[in-house]
């Protein structure tokens, strides 16, 4: 039978199969997502150089440059178990607006600081900004993402954020050597105020937080050893972002910027061409591989020169960007289905501990063993997580009784 050719097409002027909308991505509220996670990623990012910021402005010792990180991780660690409940019973939008609000004012007056404790204190909302921008931006991905892509949702979600951490440190060492630090803080502020003005049009379903809900933490010895992941490699960006650019400048080097992008490199090649990789080989071992190659990274550090240290940041991005997807898909495999987003938060956090207990922990041991030594001593940390995850996490899932908060 055939069709005569003057009858119309009934299909002509539909729009696509809900089946064909409902696996699309990349949507508009999608694409704003990831230029507000860009924008403030190149705020945040930028205040990797703060080492070098302290040591040229203030002369400030390892101590010092410790507890200005360390006071940024501690707050983003104690304050997501909170930040988490504020999702549900604010929103995500509004969260995300708070967080963004913040950053617009707290970035700029970095470079007029004049006393310790003003540092530590702007550092610490510093963390508690990232807690809220990071989780928020987080949920939103996933509550835009079609359900059989969020994996692939997130990974360009992180990748946003990620690809600024080249970006602006060396952008940051730029404007500091031609126009002052001053400018370098200021221009945090009008990224951020960018990431605002995007987020303003982002429109996110409201949720409302059911009757019922726990704040507790979900707790296993396969769950414990996920957690532990976590810390590791919290100690490992505490220790890549805080003192290796330190040793670096006290070395005699004038540029940190190459370590950054190579760190950046590293890790981004990590997720667009191996980004398979965990899936692959499984999580738990992809875990304790990247970990020990991170760890591996750091030791080559403790006996190399200047130059060899930006080539093995290379090799330390692509142990990162391997780690941080692994262990959190490992610990989202360990959880009840109705735990994630708690599971979730509690890494996130204990990651932003691990960031704390290296930079202003570990800063306490600089006079008696080095910068050297305290790489070599996140080393060790990290290899001895790595044993203690392998351990835990493989152990039969015999659930803990839920910890509540309170």
């Amino acid at each position: 039978m055939t069709t005569s050719p003057s009858q119309p097409d009934s299909t002509a002027g539909q729009s696509p199969p809900a089946s064909q909308r409902e696996s699309r991505l990349f949507t508009l509220p999608f694409v704003l997502l990831l230029v507000v996670q860009s924008l403030y990623g190149t705020a945040y990012s930028t205040c990797f150089i703060l080492p070098k910021f302290l040591l040229e402005q203030w002369h400030a010792s390892a101590t010092l440059i410790g507890n200005a990180n360390g006071a940024f991780a501690l707050s983003g660690a104690l304050s997501v178990p909170f930040v988490g409940p504020l999702l549900d019973r604010w929103g995500r939008r509004p969260v995300l607006l708070a967080g963004l609000c913040l950053a617009v004012v707290t970035f700029a007056p970095l470079g007029y600081l004049t006393t310790p404790s003003a540092l530590y204190a702007l550092r610490a909302v510093h963390g508690l900004v990232f807690s809220m921008v990071f989780s928020a931006g987080s949920a939103i991905a996933v509550d835009l993402a079609p359900p059989s892509r969020r994996a692939e949702a997130m990974g360009y979600f992180g990748t946003a954020m990620l690809a600024t951490n080249g970006f602006g440190p060396t952008l940051a060492e730029q404007i500091a050597l031609h126009f002052g630090w001053a400018l370098v803080f200021v221009l945090c502020s009008l990224y951020s105020s960018g990431a605002l003005l995007t987020a303003l049009r982002l429109e996110v379903r409201q949720h409302v937080l059911a009757a019922g809900s726990s704040l507790s933490v979900p707790l296993s010895w396969p769950l414990a050893g996920a957690y532990l992941a976590s810390i590791g490699i919290g100690i490992g960006v505490g220790v890549s972002k805080t003192f290796i650019p330190a040793l670096m400048i006290t070395e005699g080097a004038s540029r940190v910027a190459p370590y950054f992008l190579a760190f950046t490199l590293g890790a981004l090649v990590q997720r667009t061409v191996f980004g398979w990789v965990p899936d692959r080989v499984g999580r738990l071992r992809a875990t304790v591989l990247a970990l020990a190659f991170y760890a591996l990274s750091l030791a080559l550090m403790v006996v190399s020169n200047v130059w060899f240290i930006v080539l093995m940041s290379g090799f330390m991005g692509m142990a990162h960007g391997a780690a941080y997807p692994a262990a959190t898909a490992m610990t989202l495999d360990l959880a009840k289905r109705s735990e994630h987003g708690r599971a979730s938060a509690w890494a996130t956090g204990l990651f932003n501990l691990g960031v704390a207990i290296a930079a202003s922990g570990f800063a306490r041991f600089e006079t008696s063993i080095g910068y050297r030594g305290l790489i070599g001593l996140g080393a060790a940390s990290i290899l001895f997580i790595a044993y203690l995850t392998q351990r835990w996490a493989s152990m039969s899932p015999v659930p803990v009784p839920d910890v509540p908060l309170s």
